[in-house]
């Protein structure tokens, strides 16, 4: 990375009077040079977005009062043998600067070390960003260190669970790696027991941020711990009260701690898993209750689909802790190829790294491959209980297809018949009309002679005569021909009142009647066998 040496502090100054009031103190972008950067953002070239970015992600990330920043200090003692130990607690600007910044010229100062912690895992850190201004303005990191305080803090949008951040810095500017300062920071992923009754998942993932600076000039150490675990510190404090300067090793004592749990969580998962699986295989998936239906309970199957993609985001946390323990022996082997390229003797701090560094991959690897066959797994009984799926969906749609195809070979059977019946009814409907035709010519013969017919049905009755009267016929009308008038009058009455009653005083059943009846009662019936 390219460093800006001579920026002047005029540049930025009129940056951070207006975005830094109530984040970082006055006194940390005092350099003791004035024609100098301010100490933090000396390494980029965008000095106005690093204050920005600083400022903006600030109000989620710091507490707005009180801090509780812990140090922990360990001096060379005055006889040379073993460490002496001093705790403190830092809670303003002012105690930092009184209580920590002073003791930079202290040369028996060799290791220091600062740890933040949060309430819960979504909550502010607990230093402000005046004391974290005095923190940075002291370690003088590069700015990246801030890309990794910015995975903390309260969670106001999405949550960077899978976002990881790696850094390493080695100084060219000395001529030997004994001389070489360096520093390296990083985010690992470790599990915790959450202690919750929910959710049902006993563990929960974590994130730990470990920052490390050597300084060869003053032989000192200087860590930065954001949510450690109580194990990790108390680790850290007994490594660092025994160990010689650089306390690399240490790197590799912190990966493998953060793995540890790992193996728990993944046992449990497998457990749930084998559960899970032995559910699904007893899951119900019922034939079809009626024909073309089909009756499935997928609730199992959508468990292991929420299940697996769980797994899969599990398999990606442990590749990013994988990434990172490569960028570490990436960096490891850096420093080993300088102490070669100077001359330098062997250095146990770089040399015995490998073994446990050996035991990481590997027991991150096995732990990857273990969540990546339950991946596999689970894909494959999806994969299978879709198919499943398929195949009861192609049988209900075959079921489906063989019930269209009857009924509509039943509908063209009915339209036949519907066809036969219209035929058989044109036929009568013709023959009704030559029978008409043929009453029509009856009717009208019958009224060409019916007069004829009546004056001779009555003139040959007894009721009319002839009589001879002196050589002339006269017609003689019988005196009772009233009877005759008078009983037709009366049946002509009977016969009329009889037809009138018929027609409006009692419904007699007609032969239409009848069939449409049976028509009805025909289409009923093959409704039903049609459903």
């Amino acid at each position: 990375m390219d460093h800006i040496a001579e920026n002047s502090f005029d540049s930025v100054e009129g940056v951070i009077s207006s975005q830094f009031d109530d984040f970082i103190p006055e006194q940390i972008f005092q350099a003791s040079d004035r024609g100098a950067s301010p100490p933090f953002f000396r390494y980029t070239l965008n000095q106005r977005g690093s204050a920005e970015r600083l400022s903006e992600a600030s109000t989620r990330i710091f507490a707005r009062e009180n801090s509780d920043l812990r140090v922990t200090q360990f001096h060379q003692s005055q006889e040379g043998i073993g460490r002496n130990v001093s705790r403190l607690t830092v809670a303003t600007p002012q105690e930092f600067m009184t209580k920590i910044a002073s003791s930079k010229k202290d040369d028996r100062l060799r290791t220091e070390l600062f740890f933040a912690f949060q309430d819960y895992t979504w909550s502010l850190l607990g230093i402000s960003g005046a004391v974290f201004g005095c923190l940075a303005s002291h370690l003088n990191p590069y700015p990246r260190l801030f890309d990794i305080i910015r995975t903390f803090g309260e969670k106001a949008g999405p949550v960077e669970e899978s976002l990881s951040t790696y850094y390493d810095n080695l100084s060219t500017d000395s001529t030997s790696f004994s001389g070489a300062d360096f520093e390296i920071g990083y985010t690992l992923k470790h599990i915790e027991l959450h202690g919750r009754a929910f959710p049902t998942d006993p563990f929960s993932v974590r994130e730990v941020a470990i920052y490390h600076k050597w300084n060869h000039g003053a032989q000192r150490n200087s860590w930065f711990f954001v949510q450690a675990t109580e194990n990790i510190r108390q680790g850290v404090e007994r490594v660092c009260s025994q160990s010689e300067p650089h306390q690399f090793l240490l790197h590799t004592t912190l990966l493998l701690e953060t793995s540890e749990k790992w193996r728990d969580y993944i046992r449990y998962l497998e457990d749930e898993f084998s559960n899970m699986l032995d559910r699904s295989a007893f899951a119900s998936l019922k034939g079809s209750s009626k024909e073309g239906a089909l009756d499935v309970d997928l609730s199992e199957f959508r468990r292991l689909q929420i299940f697996t993609d769980k797994l899969l985001r599990i398999s990606h946390l442990l590749n990013l802790n994988l990434s990172v323990g490569v960028r570490v022996s990436q960096f490891i082997q850096r420093l080993r190829s300088k102490r070669r390229n100077d001359g330098d003797p062997p250095n146990a701090s770089i040399e015995d790294p490998d073994g446990q560094l050996g035991e990481f991959f590997f027991m991150n690897e096995t732990h990857k491959a273990r969540v990546d066959s339950m991946v596999t797994r689970g894909q494959g009984i999806s994969s299978l209980m879709k198919s499943t799926l398929d195949l009861r969906a192609a049988d209900s749609s075959r079921q489906t297809n063989e019930t269209s195809n009857e009924i509509s070979q039943r509908l063209y059977d009915m339209s036949r018949q519907n066809m036969k019946v219209k035929f058989y009814m044109r036929q009568m409907a013709q023959r009704s009309t030559r029978d008409t035709r043929s009453m029509m010519i009856i009717a009208l013969i019958t009224a060409i002679f019916l007069p004829a017919t009546l004056v001779a049905t009555l003139f040959g009755s007894n009721f009319f005569g002839f009589i001879n009267n002196g050589g002339k016929a006269r017609l003689q009308i019988a005196t009772n021909f009233w009877i005759y008038v008078v009983a037709t009058v009366i049946l002509l009455a009977m016969t009329l009142t009889g037809w009138w009653w018929c027609l409006n005083v009692t419904k007699f059943p007609s032969h239409d009647d009848d069939d449409a009846n049976d028509v009805d009662l025909e289409a009923q019936k093959e409704e039903k066998e049609t459903l």
